[in-house]
C-alpha cells in the first residue's frame, strides 16, 4: 500500500499529481512535507472547507509575504462558531496565490473572506520538496504565529524521527507516544 499512518504520522502516494503527502503535527503546529516526482506546475491547496470535518461558517485569509498566509475559519462542531486562527508558511517562495470564494473564481488575491474558501498557493520555481508548517490557536493569529515559532522545531523533530529515525530527538516524542499507551484498571480492592 501507499498509505502509511500511525499515532503521529501520516504519508500517502497520490498516484495522479505523482506526490507524496506526507504530516506530522505537535501541540499546536501542524508539519506538511509534499514530494513531487515531477515538479512542475507546482500549487498546494488550502480548503477551508474540510478541515476535521466541522461545517464551515465563515473563513478569512491575508497574504502576508511570499512565504506566509495567515487567517482564520469559523466552523459549528463541538461547540458553536468556534474560530481556528492559522500562521502557514511554505519552504519555497509562492509565486501567486488564486482563490475560489463562495463558488466564484477570484484570480490572484492578497485577502479574501467567505463562506467557502478555497486557495491555490502557486510556484513557478520548480522544488522537487515543499514543506508548509502551520501553527493554530483558538485565540488570534498573532497566537497561531506565536505557536508557530515555539512548536515549529519540535514538529520538525517529530518529522525527522518518522522518516529518518533520528535517535537524538526520540525523547522529545516521548510524551506525544505516551498519549496512545493502554491504560491498566485496578480491579477490585
Amino acid at each position: 500500500s501507499t498509505e502509511k499512518a500511525e499515532a503521529g504520522y501520516y504519508s500517502v502516494y497520490l498516484e495522479d499529481p505523482k506526490i507524496q503527502a506526507e504530516v506530522t503535527a505537535s501541540y499546536r503546529c501542524g508539519y506538511h512535507r509534499y514530494t513531487f516526482d515531477n515538479p512542475t506546475q507546482q500549487h498546494i491547496m488550502l480548503d477551508f472547507n474540510y478541515w476535521n470535518g466541522n461545517a464551515t461558517r465563515n473563513a478569512k485569509f491575508r497574504v502576508v509575504d511570499e512565504r506566509t498566509i495567515e487567517g482564520v475559519r469559523v466552523v459549528n462542531g463541538w461547540a458553536p462558531q468556534r474560530e481556528i486562527y492559522f500562521y502557514a508558511v511554505f519552504s519555497e517562495p509562492f509565486s501567486e496565490v488564486v482563490a475560489k470564494i463562495d463558488d466564484k473564481e477570484m484570480g490572484a488575491v492578497s485577502e479574501g473572506e467567505g463562506r467557502k474558501v478555497t486557495l491555490a498557493a502557486k510556484f513557478n520555481k520548480p522544488a522537487k520538496e515543499i514543506t508548509v508548517k502551520v501553527g493554530i490557536s483558538s485565540v488570534s493569529t498573532e497566537g497561531a504565529k506565536l505557536n508557530y515559532n515555539t512548536d515549529v522545531g519540535f514538529a520538525n523533530a517529530s518529522l525527522s524521527v518518522w522518516l529518518d529515525g533520528d535517535a537524538e530527538v526520540t525523547t522529545k516524542l516521548s510524551s506525544k507516544k505516551d498519549l496512545f499507551k493502554p491504560i491498566e484498571i485496578p480491579v477490585g480492592t
